[in-house]
């Protein structure tokens, strides 16, 4: 797993377990610290639009997105160097991880804002936002095992999307692997993507929406 293009998925598997933990903080505190110190209340007062404020906070989670997505690509190709891989062909192979990479990113950066504009609280929205994860995959498994089957084959939950768009080593050998009954099958990349496109409109509206209608 050290030559293009398994190299992108390697470094992808331990950057996606960081992204969500430091993508997802650092959203919650750039929410959460504007209600903490009355600042979202503050720049409305003085003549800032909600819509504005929106796009302001988009424009961060872009940022932060595309400074992580710059990182993993710098990390990987330093390891090429010094693993000695070729590193023409990073270019032809990288496009699709470094666009799954980004989606991952803002989905975590905006789920994570939605959690801390709810609730406010930067302890309470973390553990909110952590939780859901285990609260989805628990629904999941209970409508799967007691109301239908379709349930847990459904590839489209939030977690089940995450987890397409964040490369591991079971859905990396998922085709093997689902033979035995250890995995479910992979989407390929084209609906992955399009997955995950959507459930980042959505979420985009849902942002919009609780800023629009949020109580300061």
């Amino acid at each position: 797993l050290s030559r293009f293009p398994d190299l992108w998925f390697t470094v992808a598997v331990f950057s996606n377990y960081l992204l969500f933990f430091i993508m997802g903080f650092w959203a919650v505190n750039i929410i959460s610290g504007e209600y903490r110190q009355r600042t979202f209340r503050q720049a409305i007062i003085m003549g800032l639009s909600r819509s504005n404020y929106f796009f302001m906070k988009l424009l961060h989670l872009v940022s932060a997105a595309l400074v992580f997505t710059f990182i993993y690509a710098l990390v990987s190709l330093v390891l090429a160097l010094q693993f000695e891989s070729n590193i023409s062909s990073a270019f032809s192979s990288g496009g699709i991880y470094l666009l799954k990479h980004f989606l991952l990113a803002m989905i975590y950066g905006l789920g994570a804002a939605i959690f801390a504009l709810w609730i406010r609280k930067s302890g309470l929205s973390f553990i909110a936002f952590l939780g859901y994860f285990i609260l989805e995959r628990l629904i999941v498994w209970f409508l799967g095992s007691y109301v239908s089957s379709i349930f847990a084959d459904f590839h489209f939950w939030p977690r089940k999307i995450c987890n397409q768009l964040a490369p591991d080593f079971i859905m990396r050998f998922g085709e093997q692997l689902g033979q035995s009954g250890l995995t479910g099958s992979v989407l390929p990349d084209i609906q992955v993507l399009i997955a995950g496109l959507t459930l980042l409109v959505l979420l985009m509206c849902v942002l919009y929406l609780s800023i629009m209608r949020k109580d300061i």
